[in-house]
């Protein structure tokens, strides 16, 4: 069969995360059965009256990140503050689905028009542009494709927007190289996973593996399909995401770590200029590191020791 391009280009970079690789990122369970189901999104498609817009990658890792929060909020496990914020500035639909301006982050991360685009590029874009709601860049599939791409639609508060929503979620993301099975259902119970299928050519968020068969969420109607294995995917990639107001600071053995509650991740921080620096970020973002440190078990943690402020700065996307 030949599979007409929907918007992939293929390619993984030397630097990238990678599970159990070379990665950072720690893992946890977020839903113990690897079943996105409950938390689908409300549909939206990359196609209509003003043809296609080649932008299923930023569609399927968009899908990824609202099924995360999705699940926290179904879950009571996203802080009501943070809901707040997310409800007030139009990020929650009246289905209670996250919804996110898929337009906005297609223009920002260079989706090419007729031929789509790389996924980490994508995924870059959502860590430096952020996310804004549906409601301040409507996707208009009526449109053509040099109106929906034009850049002059913009504007500087949707950007604001965009970083707002960086400072109170962190994303991440890293790919996944064991495509067995086994390794896919369990990089599952932490996150939907962003897989290119029809050889090469079209990327959606895979919501179940069930033996050999991949359950996904599309941007062609119907939204709902599955995929055998007898052409398996191309690329796999898994979004990760955390709520950077839970970060404080916390004392083991005499040493000093940035500690993230949700992702229970904790860096050490052996300078005193670095705790410094970072202080004075997170000030800027209303989050006050109180100089009382509670001391904290690492074994309920995923532990990195040394840090500088670049580093960190790098990783949380500060």
């Amino acid at each position: 069969m030949n599979y007409t391009n929907r918007g992939v280009i293929e390619g993984q970079r030397d630097e990238d995360y990678v599970a159990g690789i070379q990665s950072p990122l720690p893992y946890i369970v977020n839903v113990e059965g690897g079943n996105w189901r409950p938390y689908k999104p409300t549909p939206e498609f990359q196609t209509g009256s003003g043809l296609d817009r080649y932008n299923c990658v930023s569609q399927s890792g968009q899908n990824a990140i609202k099924m995360l929060l999705n699940e926290q909020i179904s879950n009571n496990k996203i802080s009501l503050t943070l809901y707040d914020w997310l409800k007030k500035n139009g990020y929650v639909d009246r289905y209670e689905s996250v919804q996110f301006s898929v337009r906005f982050n297609t223009i920002l991360n260079g989706t090419i028009p007729g031929r789509g685009n790389w996924l980490y590029k994508v995924g870059d874009d959502f860590r430096k542009s952020g996310l804004i709601p549906e409601a301040m860049l409507l996707d208009d599939n009526t449109i053509s494709v040099a109106e929906y791409f034009d850049k002059k639609v913009i504007t500087q508060e949707m950007l604001d927007m965009g970083q707002e929503f960086l400072k109170r979620i962190q994303i991440n993301y890293e790919w996944i190289n064991d495509r067995s099975v086994e390794k896919l259902q369990y990089h599952l119970k932490q996150s939907p996973i962003q897989i290119v299928i029809n050889k090469g050519t079209h990327a959606v968020a895979e919501i179940l593996q069930e033996a050999d068969i991949y359950k996904y969420w599309d941007s062609y109607t119907p939204n709902e399909k599955q995929y055998p294995n007898s052409s398996p995917p191309t690329s796999f990639l898994k979004y990760i995401i955390s709520n950077k107001k839970t970060m404080t600071l916390k004392l083991w053995q005499g040493d000093i770590y940035l500690i993230d509650e949700t992702s229970k991740f904790a860096w050490s921080i052996p300078e005193p200029k670095t705790l410094e620096k970072l202080k004075e970020h997170f000030k800027k973002q209303g989050i006050i590191l109180s100089d009382e440190y509670e001391v904290f078990d690492p074994i309920d943690y995923f532990v990195v020791h040394g840090g500088t402020y670049e580093s960190l700065r790098d990783f949380f996307n500060m």
